[in-house]
């Protein structure tokens, strides 16, 4: 079945992607001029497992100072083959996500609320609130907002299958991008409870057919987090011997 979104949305869309991109761009155009500073010692700068990318599946067998996010370590690797030690890069890195995140926020919103004005009004405020100044500006914890992109795209994905019911692509993408969120920002887990929300606020009834992404998504969130746990008994119980 034709997805009757994407190019067409985007084009629907693209002087207001492009204001978007702008606004991003001036707000955190300062940020280029940053050095690495605190955890980007021991997670990019000394971090020497990062420099090989034969050493990928190893990130799914233990954490980096103990954290466990292996798709997070994933773009650490490939970040380091494009920009090497040079922190502009990683900044860029960091503001192109920050913008695709920004985008996605438009397009949850309008999907949700049907008002443009409402929508651009909530993104530009998602665009340059401070509270994400030391996402972005800080190199490693910029990594984290992948998995926050990862996140609304998973969410954005479950929305769109209200309009596109009988495409089962939405619901098999939303759970793919619900797995690598998972393994990118484990806060992320929430989505499943967001989707409760979601639907509980905007739709009174569903059908079992339109629910089965949910259960989806809790039977991987319910695989995932005894795994979260288990690494970090596992952590500890090491580090107590």
């Amino acid at each position: 079945m034709k997805i009757k979104f994407s190019v067409d949305e985007i084009q629907k869309h693209r002087a207001i992607i492009f204001l978007i991109i702008l606004i991003s761009t001036v707000v955190y155009a300062n940020t280029f001029f940053n050095k690495f500073v605190w955890d980007d010692k021991y997670f990019i700068v000394e971090n020497l497992e990062i420099r090989d990318l034969s050493n990928i599946p190893n990130f799914f067998t233990r954490g980096i100072m103990g954290v466990y996010r292996p798709i997070r370590t994933i773009f650490y690797a490939l970040s380091y083959q494009v920009w090497g030690l040079n922190p502009p890069g990683y900044h860029l890195n960091a503001l192109f996500v920050h913008i695709l995140a920004t985008i996605l926020i438009y397009f949850i919103v309008d999907s949700i609320l049907k008002k443009r004005i409402v929508s651009v009004v909530t993104t530009l405020l998602f665009a340059t609130h401070p509270i994400h100044t030391e996402s972005i500006t800080f190199i490693t914890t910029s990594f984290d907002e992948i998995g926050v992109v990862f996140f609304l795209t998973s969410f954005y994905l479950y929305i769109k299958t209200h309009e596109q019911q009988k495409n089962n692509w939405f619901y098999v993408s939303s759970v793919i991008f619900f797995i690598l969120t998972a393994f990118t920002y484990e806060i992320t887990l929430v989505l499943p409870f967001m989707i409760i929300l979601y639907e509980f606020c905007f739709f009174q009834k569903r059908s079992l057919e339109k629910s089965k992404i949910l259960y989806s998504l809790f039977l991987s969130c319910l695989h995932l987090s005894p795994h979260q746990v288990l690494y970090n008994r596992t952590r500890i119980a090491c580090s107590c011997t």
